[in-house]
């Protein structure tokens, strides 16, 4: 009986294998998420499957890992697995403690795709007030998607068939691969610049990688800021691209795309009928409205008698011209005697005498000002002769006469010996000339004394 082994002994067994064993402590798993769990602690429980879902193993990412994934997990959510294997040998189960996680495939381009989704509606490229309106009766469409699919075969059927009188331009491009995003760039600013009415930009379905270049960036900022109404077909109708978005309209399919951007022509047949049925319905309602006043205006009185719609303006015409002759005969008469009373008033000689008068009093006026004038100048003159007098007694030149000198140092008068310092150069003026010189020596008498 010592060769059996317990079930605990056994588990713990196994345990020690695992955790020993180097090629279970760092593995590398792919799988879809199932029955995940997010625990109060932290913690996350979940099964890992594969696509069959046949086989299934349990996952545990505890706290510290799971602030190491850039994404929360969920259940349908393909991942990358890097983890240990471990064995839990309470229920004497295996599992799966993750180290790291990533999406994988599509979950990552999904995460990309929300990422800018949420940019650009933060920017407002999502906002209605944004979207152009499509025109009913366009003249020209341009579509924008390759020449070889199906794509162009089914709106060009359908404008064909709709609308047959619309001119239709194909700009041949990539809708798939690394170059089909710059490409796409380039021909949508074409199909902007012919002025077209309508620009259709499709594709048939396929993966969300073969979808993606409708998700650039760029591409979807070139259509957003397009003058002419840009219409999307992109992919299946569950499939969700950038431009989609940021479009003046999105459809399902191409068909779809060409339906919108067309009027049927029964469609416009029957409302130009509605629209000739009401107008001549409107001229019919008119003209009988016309031939009614006409009736009315033969009975009228004053087309029977014509003469009595212009008889009293012709009297009121004479009774202004009466009032208006009397009106200036009164002006007339009015002005003339003034004017002949002005003329009685009007005495030469008086004239004559008052400019006598004033002339004897200008002249008067005249020798007053100049003897004034005269007066002052004199008084003038005399106070300037006795003010240069005086400016000559106290002048500098008047002192050195009587034999006294003038020393300057630069272009001040030196007034005492602290004003010089030795060596400084000095100019004394006599009667005759001056001096330049050097000081040797300078004395200070004692003030104190």
């Amino acid at each position: 009986m010592d060769q059996y082994l317990t079930v605990t002994a056994l588990s713990r067994y196994i345990e020690h294998k695992f955790d020993h064993d180097p090629h279970l402590q760092q593995v590398y798993v792919k799988g879809e998420l199932t029955s995940v769990k997010h625990h109060n602690s932290g913690n996350i429980y979940a099964q890992l499957k594969d696509q069959e879902g046949q086989n299934v193993i349990n996952i545990n990412v505890f706290r510290n890992a799971k602030e190491r994934i850039e994404f929360a997990p969920k259940d349908g959510d393909e991942v990358l697995i890097l983890g240990r294997v471990n064995v839990y040998s309470p229920h004497s189960k295996y599992n799966i403690i993750v180290n790291q996680m990533s999406l994988s495939g599509e979950g990552i381009l999904m995460q990309k795709l929300e990422a800018l989704k949420k940019k650009f509606e933060s920017l407002g490229y999502f906002d209605e007030k944004h979207k152009k309106p499509i025109p009913r009766l366009p003249e020209h469409i341009v579509v924008v998607t390759s020449s070889t699919g199906s794509v162009i075969q089914d709106i060009n059927r359908t404008l064909s068939r709709r609308y047959p009188l619309v001119k239709v331009t194909l700009i041949n491009t990539l809708v798939q691969g690394t170059k089909a995003a710059k490409q796409l760039v380039e021909h949508v600013k074409i199909a902007d610049r012919l002025a077209a009415d309508i620009v259709i930009v499709a594709r048939g379905g396929g993966s969300m990688e073969d979808l993606w270049c409708f998700n650039d960036e760029q591409l979807a900022k070139t259509i957003f800021e397009m003058n002419t109404p840009v219409i999307t077909a992109i992919g299946h109708e569950t499939d969700e691209t950038l431009v989609d978005f940021v479009s003046d309209r999105t459809t399902s399919t191409p068909t779809a795309a060409a339906e919108v951007a067309s009027k049927d022509k029964e469609e416009i047949f029957n409302y130009l009928k509605f629209c000739e049925d009401n107008f001549n319905y409107y001229m019919n309602q008119k003209l009988y409205q016309y031939n009614e006043s006409v009736n009315n205006l033969t009975q009228h009185p004053f087309l029977k008698n014509p003469s009595a719609l212009y008889e009293k303006k012709i009297m009121q015409r004479d009774e202004q011209e009466t009032l208006l002759n009397n009106l200036i005969r009164d002006c007339i008469r009015q002005l003339t005697a003034k004017y002949e009373t002005s003329i009685e008033q009007i005495n030469v000689s008086n004239l004559t005498r008052k400019i006598e008068q004033r002339k004897y009093l200008l002249y008067d006026m005249i020798e007053k000002r100049n003897n004034l004038v005269n007066s002052s100048v004199t008084f003038s003159k005399h106070q300037l002769k006795e003010q240069m007098i005086t400016l000559h007694n106290v002048s500098p030149l008047k002192i050195i006469d009587r034999g006294f000198t003038l020393t300057e140092k630069g272009n001040q008068v030196v007034k005492d010996a602290s004003m010089i310092k030795q060596e400084d150069h000095i100019k004394t003026t006599f009667r005759d000339g001056f001096v330049l010189s050097q000081v040797y020596e300078v004395n200070h008498n004692d003030k104190s004394k």
